[in-house]
């Protein structure tokens, strides 16, 4: 199980012609592999659907959106080339990727603080379990917390006291 970014168009990726970080290592090491996803039925291996009908249903919800966010007196044109062979990135992010980024959203919640230049070794980028602590007006609670978006320092405003521990 693994977090996966994909970027390229929406026809590629739920037309599910494109290949995550492992797959394609896989494929280049000349060993056989199927991507899996877990829904309400179950385990099943992600399969492919016709790039053409996918083309036409993203073409389709990309009309509506724009109808629907645009307005007569400020028309709006969503417009972007969805071609399904154009190219793709997927990578798998890291711990030291996800902990700059708690980091960031951190010191953005408190721009009185001075950043640091680099991600500190102790940031506790390995895993979760192990990041940095804040201390939230009396309470304790991890970067990742205290950024999460149904957080927010909860039972405290966010001008309350936020520091490193």
């Amino acid at each position: 199980m693994g977090l996966d970014v994909y970027t390229g168009t929406l026809t590629r990726y739920y037309s599910g012609d494109w290949e995550t970080f492992w797959e394609r290592a896989a494929r280049e090491a000349g060993v056989d592999s199927i991507r899996v996803q877990v829904g309400v039925e179950g385990v099943q291996e992600v399969g492919k659907s016709d790039p053409q009908k996918t083309h036409q249903v993203v073409l389709a919800w990309r009309k509506a959106l724009e109808e629907t966010i645009s307005d007569a007196s400020d028309p709006l044109r969503l417009d972007w080339d969805e071609s399904s062979g154009k190219p793709y990135f997927t990578d798998k992010p890291d711990w030291e990727g996800y902990a700059a980024l708690m980091l960031h959203a951190a010191y953005a919640m408190r721009p009185d603080m001075e950043p640091p230049e680099e991600v500190p070794d102790d940031s506790g980028a390995t895993t979760p379990s192990t990041a940095p602590r804040w201390k939230v007006g009396s309470k304790t609670t991890s970067v990742a917390s205290l950024c999460s978006p149904n957080c927010c320092c909860r039972g405290t405003s966010r001008s309350s006291s936020c520091t490193r521990t």
